[in-house]
């Protein structure tokens, strides 16, 4: 769930008027404590698809959610 977590707040950090609606993500591979996990982001019309990949270069993660733009931020 913490990998779930940090991509949503690095989508988030790059993308401040957008809000998260849904989310679906599976876990292939754990992550161990000492390695090191890059995000892999892909937006198409309905979704941002992302994969999660472990320094070795295993697939730890994969999934998508969806996400609406635009708030109001004063």
């Amino acid at each position: 769930m913490y990998i779930m977590g940090l991509a949503h707040s690095i989508y988030l950090r790059e993308n401040p008027t957008h809000w998260l609606e849904s989310t679906r993500m599976t876990f292939l591979n754990p992550l161990l404590s000492e390695s090191v996990a890059s995000f892999e982001f892909e937006s198409s019309n309905e979704a941002i698809h992302v994969k999660v990949v472990g320094d070795d270069g295993m697939l730890i993660a994969s999934g998508c959610f969806t996400a609406r733009g635009d708030l109001d931020i004063e």
